[in-house]
């Protein structure tokens, strides 16, 4: 299972997760700390992990109509 924790998830939960043999990514492994919700977002959606938040969620952009 390919995941992504959020900066603000602990990082001995992170250790944990690779220990016990998860592919596991982190905001501050990835010099993401200071990218925004969406850009991670993004990312996770290209990399096709699961994203981990330690908040309730992210507000999703209106998709732009172009009709």
């Amino acid at each position: 299972m390919r995941l992504f924790l959020d900066q603000m998830i602990d990082k001995e939960i992170a250790k944990t997760l690779l220990n016990d043999g998860f592919d596991v990514e982190c905001t501050f492994e990835m010099n993401m700390s200071k990218s925004d919700d969406h850009e991670i977002l993004e990312y996770c959606i290209k990399k096709k992990r699961i994203l981990f938040l330690a908040f309730k969620g992210i507000k999703l952009k209106e998709k732009e109509n172009n009709d």
